[in-house]
C-alpha cells in the first residue's frame, strides 16, 4: 500500500498473528482493570463493616450450615460473644511482627453460653509470654464478654512451615486441625479476633490488619505495555524489512 509519502507492505501471517495477540492482550489489560473495581469495591466494603456497630453472633446451626459466600460475608464483621475461657487449651500463632517484634497471637476456646466451642484470637504476646504461666493475669476465669471482628479460617499454603505440636506453635489458623489437635469438636467455622480493650495487659488485642492484596492495577498496566511493545516490535520489523517506509524514501518507490 502506497499513499503519498507513506509505503506499508504488511506480511499477512505476521499480522493477522499481531492483531490477535494484540486483541488478547488489550482483553487482559480491560480484565484487569474490572478486577481493580471490584476490589476497591470489596474493600470499601469490608471496611465499613469492620466500622460498623457490632452484631449478635448468629446461630450455630446458621453458621454451621452457612456456604463459602455467606461466611465471607460476615467476614470482619464486629460480633458480641459471651462465654467462658479454656486457658489449658490455648495455642500459639507464630506472627514474625508484633508491637515488640516476632511473637506469637494466643487463640483461646470459649465455651459459648448456648454450648459451642469458638475460638478466639485474644491478641498478641511478645516470645516471653508465649508460655501461659508467664502471664497469670491473662488467664481470666469464669464467664467474659468479648467483642471481636469475625475471621474465617486460612489453612496454611504450599510454603507454610507445619505447625510444631510439641512446642505448642502454629504457622496458620487452620481451624479443622486446630479444633482436632486441641480437642475442641464441633467448634464453630470462624475464628473471632478480639478487640484491644482499656488497660489490657498481655495478650494485646486489636491486632487485624485491614490490608488487602491489591495488585490489579500493576497487572493492567503490564497487558496494556506487552501491547504496546507488541506494536513497536511489529512497525520496527517491518521498517528493518523495507515494508514500512515513510518520507521521501516512499515517495521514490511509489514513482517507480
Amino acid at each position: 500500500m502506497v499513499v503519498g509519502r507513506f509505503l506499508f507492505r504488511p506480511l499477512p501471517i505476521l499480522s493477522i498473528a499481531t492483531v490477535c495477540a494484540l486483541l488478547l492482550l488489550v482483553q487482559l489489560g480491560n480484565w484487569q482493570m474490572r478486577r481493580l473495581d471490584w476490589k476497591l469495591d470489596l474493600i470499601e466494603r469490608v471496611e465499613a463493616r469492620a466500622e460498623g456497630a457490632s452484631i449478635a453472633l448468629p446461630s450455630s446451626e446458621a453458621l454451621r450450615t452457612a456456604d463459602r459466600e455467606t461466611l465471607e460475608g460476615l467476614d470482619y464483621q464486629p460480633v458480641d460473644v459471651a462465654g467462658v475461657f479454656d486457658h489449658s487449651r490455648e495455642a500459639h500463632l507464630f506472627v514474625p511482627q508484633g508491637p515488640e517484634g516476632p511473637g506469637y497471637h494466643v487463640y483461646t476456646p470459649l465455651m459459648l453460653s448456648r454450648g459451642d466451642w469458638l475460638w478466639i484470637n485474644r491478641g498478641y504476646v511478645p516470645e516471653r509470654f508465649k508460655p501461659a504461666s508467664t502471664r497469670p493475669e491473662s488467664l481470666i476465669e469464669g464467664p467474659v464478654m468479648r467483642t471481636g471482628l469475625v475471621r474465617l479460617p486460612r489453612p496454611g499454603g504450599r510454603f507454610t512451615p507445619e505447625p510444631d505440636l510439641l512446642e505448642n506453635r502454629w504457622y496458620a489458623p487452620d481451624l479443622s486441625l486446630l479444633a482436632d489437635v486441641r480437642d475442641t469438636p464441633g467448634a464453630l467455622p470462624i475464628f473471632v479476633d478480639a478487640a484491644k480493650m482499656p488497660d489490657q495487659t498481655w495478650p494485646i488485642g486489636g491486632q487485624t490488619k485491614l490490608t488487602f492484596k491489591n495488585d490489579h492495577l500493576g497487572y493492567a498496566l503490564t497487558w496494556y505495555g506487552l501491547a504496546l511493545t507488541l506494536i513497536s516490535v511489529y512497525i520496527a520489523y517491518h521498517l528493518r524489512a523495507g515494508r514500512l517506509r515513510f518520507g521521501q524514501a516512499a515517495g521514490g518507490q511509489s514513482a517507480e
